[in-house]
């Protein structure tokens, strides 16, 4: 039997599941069995320390298991603190070997751990794992907010007062106008 005879009707996570029932006599026997198909293994390799905020390469290498051209493939990358970025790549054909080389950077000092998968139209969802150490220091940012700077969030909420550089509120007033509001509301 073909691939494209039944790749289409595969269940979920590449399995095939053969349902037969059989009435002998006055007995009904019934058997489910279940096959999953190989998923590609994927070898991924990446620097096991790199600085921050610096781009590194990670390498992602799988072989095809079918028997005809994998289409739409295309790499997830997944971390923590990294924002998901999708990487598509070509066609892989018939029992050929896919490389490919991800740029990658991340701005957290910690022992960052993607997950990468990979997805194409028959075989759904392979998943690895790479471990990446991130060194370097970690810088602190402060913003002074200052009268100008904020945007007043509701004239109704806060009645403020001005003093020297500082914002106060006039907390009395503050909450005498929200319980009006709330009041109103009901």
């Amino acid at each position: 039997m073909a691939t494209r005879d039944y790749i289409r009707k595969l269940a979920d996570h590449r399995t095939i599941i053969i349902d037969a029932s059989a009435a002998i006599a006055n007995e009904t026997y019934h058997v489910v069995e279940r096959f999953t198909l190989q998923s590609p293994k994927l070898e991924i390799t990446a620097p096991s320390t790199v600085k921050r905020n610096s781009v590194f390469n990670v390498n992602v290498n799988f072989r095809n298991p079918l028997k005809q051209t994998l289409t739409n493939c295309s790499l997830i990358v997944e971390g923590k603190g990294f924002r998901r970025k999708i990487f598509s790549i070509s066609d892989v054909n018939a029992s050929a070997m896919s490389k490919t080389t991800l740029k990658l950077s991340t701005s957290r000092i910690v022992s960052e751990t993607f997950v990468i998968k990979l997805y194409t139209n028959a075989l759904k969802e392979s998943v690895g794992f790479a471990k990446v150490k991130v060194s370097g220091k970690l810088h602190y940012r402060f913003r002074k907010y200052t009268r100008k700077s904020m945007k007043p969030r509701s004239s109704v909420a806060y009645s403020s007062t001005r003093s020297s550089n500082n914002v106060t509120i006039d907390m009395f007033k503050c909450c005498e106008t929200l319980s009006q509001s709330i009041s109103n509301d009901e």
